[in-house]
């Protein structure tokens, strides 16, 4: 099995976050949702962030995909908290900063 780059790993866990999130958010528990949904938005900007430091081309193919998810589950994120008028949740610090 092939090693994942540092940007890969960072999007697989992207992606990860956003199935749970997807998962919580269709079992009606929107604010665990909400919290998933930004775990994968920091890691995603982590990885927009590393490419356009321009770090590996295969990332940089993937960029215009990256960016549709950002700004998906942001929007998502808002729908939810405006649907279930969920006040302002706390914020975590990126993972590179754990």
């Amino acid at each position: 099995m092939a090693k994942l780059s540092p940007r890969r790993l960072l999007l697989v866990q992207a992606l990860n976050h956003a199935q749970e999130a997807v998962t919580l958010d269709k079992s009606k528990q929107p604010r665990a949702a909400i919290l998933e949904y930004r775990r994968c938005i920091n890691l995603l900007s982590e990885v927009l962030q590393s490419a356009s430091l321009g770090e590996g081309r295969r990332t940089k193919d993937s960029l215009p995909k990256v960016k549709e998810l950002h700004v998906v589950y942001t929007k998502r994120i808002q729908r939810l908290i405006g649907k279930y008028k969920i006040p302002p949740l706390p914020v975590e610090m990126p993972s590179a900063a754990k």
